[in-house]
């Protein structure tokens, strides 16, 4: 369906999305991900770092399959990451060690551990 989406038409379907990440149903969450995971190959950068911003957000959700969809969808588009939103990514995740919620720390790693995967050997030096 995105392909067949003007870029208007794909930002408002970005948006409720996003905005669905934040619905206090968990399967709506759930599905928001999943469809966010599925169309972030068409996103614009500025879409791109919504919906990383909404990932990382959802590291912190109460239920923990929000959790791990939302860690495996970050490591899933972090390929196609700008320097930049890779960069803040990583830092965000760093700083998610810092949490007072034990799963949040370790939702945090895992997705590090996904993204380092797709590192190249100066990424990770950094």
């Amino acid at each position: 369906m995105s392909t067949k989406l003007n870029d208007q038409q794909l930002d408002r379907v970005f948006s409720a999305f996003i905005h669905g990440l934040k619905d206090t149903d968990r399967d709506v969450r759930k599905s928001c991900t999943e469809s966010l995971d599925i169309i972030a190959t068409k996103a614009s950068e500025k879409q791109l770092e919504e919906v990383v911003n909404a990932f990382i957000h959802g590291l912190k959700d109460e239920d923990k399959y929000i959790r791990k969809s939302c860690e495996e969808s970050l490591g899933v588009i972090s390929e196609k990451l700008n320097e930049k939103q890779l960069e803040n990514a990583i830092h965000t995740l760093i700083d998610g060690f810092k949490d007072k919620d034990k799963d949040v720390r370790e939702s945090c790693a895992r997705s590090l551990g996904v993204i380092s995967t797709n590192l190249t050997d100066k990424q990770l030096e950094g």
